[in-house]
């Protein structure tokens, strides 16, 4: 047996697909890690905020158009050209600083008024001129460069807010207006403890990681209290509450103890996203290998061959299938260490010993660390299930078939259609669906006590259906190549 499964490996080693395939994804590695080297700031804002280059320079020249002596052009000035104060605001003290984030955020509201009481309905010199005041004192708090001065602020405003709202609710009896009032201060405890971080921790204002971090647990954070407080959620809400929890709870984390380096956390990235990057290319060699597999034995006559050596049919289609799943490994063995050394010279080794993948696990309600092999061994256990189904799919029907050109092609589109099924079934509430193969091979859905997305289905659940389908697909394949009429052949 273990010679007859040798040879079937030898067998597709000698096949230049196999390897043409290996160097295309290699090629494909190469330049997906070296476009994420040199685009490193994936940041959604720009030096200005929001706002894109383009945009700033066509509201610059769009200033340029327009007269505020001319009544039709005051609105439209006043709103542009305090905006384009703003963009050269931010130049003098350049995009990456934390008074660029503060001139977004709140010059607008400064430089509006000078231009409002200069030319607005609302003309008036001594209001302009507080208004210039005003400006030129906030100015003057950016050239000192104390952000946290910005932040004290800001404390300051949100207490003041709380004990408002504290004392209206200490007057207030109506259940409903209770409720309303206490969500209120919540959302202003989350938004002081976010500040209460960014002194601790040192987060000047901007737009990197941590600042990322703040932001979204003060989101997260509220939305997770707003369903806190309802009583029967519907599964769907179930879903959107995990999320905002794990979002809550791991930009907690992250801000807690800090983010790593931005090399550590892309070579890291690189190695645990081999199964969504490459993901297409193991399916190609997988389909490529169980689609072919027997068929070719049928259309080249050498199954005849085969079958007068002194196994079983069992045993041959058996070690077969046996090859192509030690194939796949060597595949995926392959892929990783090739990710691994263009990760390695693209972004470093610091990353190999540390153990920055976090992920919340709802079973154990707190975050949980771990290295990126650890991380990368879990996935590939819960992608198994996947691999060898689309692999058994396109092996079955390379056998029923006897044709290899079938076979992938069934196979992949099974494998592409996932989403398409998976999507119907979760979005019409599709019963029957939940015991389709696509809705149950995908286990990395379960992990760390996620929700799946389909209401009344386990990890249990799954696992039975996967190995019903597999069975199934082995016992139609054993029957129909045992079946097979070679006479002719």
């Amino acid at each position: 047996m273990i010679n007859l499964i040798k040879n079937e490996m030898v067998k597709i080693l000698k096949k230049k697909s196999f390897y043409i395939i290996l160097i295309v994804t290699v090629l494909f590695m190469i330049f997906y890690n070296f476009m994420t080297s040199r685009n490193t700031n994936t940041s959604m804002y720009t030096r200005y905020g929001s706002y894109s280059t383009n945009y700033v320079q066509s509201m610059r020249d769009y200033v340029k158009e327009l007269n505020p002596e001319h009544p039709e052009d005051v609105t439209a000035y006043i709103e542009a050209k305090s905006l384009v104060d703003c963009f050269d605001l931010v130049d003098k003290y350049g995009g990456d600083t934390w008074q660029a984030y503060i001139i977004m955020r709140d010059g607008i509201s400064y430089t509006r008024n000078l231009y409002l009481y200069a030319y607005g309905s609302e003309k008036s010199d001594p209001l302009r001129e507080q208004a210039q005041a005003d400006y030129e004192e906030f100015v003057a708090l950016l050239d000192k460069d104390d952000w946290r001065y910005f932040v004290e602020q800001e404390k300051q405003k949100l207490e003041e807010e709380m004990k408002i709202q504290e004392d209206l609710k200490s007057q207030t009896k109506d259940t409903v207006q209770l409720e309303s009032i206490q969500a209120e201060i919540n959302r202003l405890s989350i938004s002081k403890q976010a500040l209460d971080w960014r002194l601790e921790k040192n987060i000047p204002y901007g737009y990197d990681s941590m600042n990322n971090n703040l932001n979204q647990y003060v989101y997260n954070k509220a939305m997770c209290l707003d369903y806190e407080s309802k009583e029967n959620l519907t599964y769907e809400e179930k879903q959107e509450y995990q999320q905002a929890l794990k979002t809550t709870e791991t930009a907690k984390y992250r801000i807690e103890n800090g983010e790593p380096s931005e090399k550590i956390e892309n070579f890291q990235y690189g190695m645990t996203g081999i199964f969504s990057n490459y993901e297409i290319f193991i399916i190609i060699i997988l389909v490529m290998i169980a689609g072919t597999i027997v068929s070719e034995e049928f259309n080249k006559g050498t199954v005849k061959l085969l079958l007068v050596r002194p196994y079983s049919r069992t045993k041959i289609l058996l070690a077969k299938w046996i090859a192509c799943v030690l194939i796949f490994l060597l595949a995926v063995l392959c892929i990783a260490v090739a990710q691994f050394i263009i990760g390695g010279i693209l972004f470093g080794w610091e990353g190999i010993t540390q153990s920055n993948i976090i992920q919340y696990d709802f079973n154990l309600g707190k975050v949980v660390e771990f290295t990126w092999w650890q991380y990368l061994g879990i996935l590939f256990i819960t992608k198994l299930p996947l691999y060898l189904l689309v692999m058994t799919i396109a092996f079955a029907l390379s056998t029923i078939f006897a044709n290899s050109a079938f076979a992938i092609v069934i196979a992949l589109l099974g494998y592409m259609s996932t989403s398409i099924i998976n999507a119907l079934a979760t979005a019409y509430q599709i019963d029957i669906l939940r015991y389709f193969i696509t809705m149950n091979w995908n286990i990395d859905q379960y992990l760390f006590g996620t929700l799946p997305p389909f209401e009344g289905m386990t990890l249990a659940f799954s696992i039975i259906i996967c190995i019903l389908y597999f069975f199934v697909l082995m016992l139609a394949t054993v029957i129909a190549f045992k079946k097979k009429n070679i006479k002719n052949i």
